[in-house]
């Protein structure tokens, strides 16, 4: 989390490059109970900073933040399920 605080410290900073989006990968996963309010409130940080923001999480509190989700299962079959608000899609293996 740390070295992702970096990151965003030298975007503010450089002016010359603009972002509008930004990918955080399971990085909030790790954090230990007394830190996940300030995850939470880092995610919600984000979503205020950039247009978009993808999310890839096993949190529930962090993923409780997210406003639009797309939610993949792998079932015992081999199957993929992609389910997002109001719609569902199966891929098969």
């Amino acid at each position: 989390m740390i070295e992702l605080l970096f990151k965003l410290a030298f975007l503010k900073i450089n002016s010359y490059f603009k972002c509008d989006f930004i990918i955080i990968d399971e990085i909030f996963d790790a954090c230990s109970n007394e830190n996940k309010d300030i995850a939470v409130k880092l995610v919600e940080f984000f979503k205020m900073q950039y247009k978009k923001l993808l999310v890839v999480s096993h949190n529930n509190a962090i993923i409780d933040t997210i406003d639009e989700r797309l939610t993949i299962v792998k079932n015992v079959n081999g199957n993929t399920i992609l389910n997002t608000s109001g719609f569902i899609c199966f891929l098969r293996s």
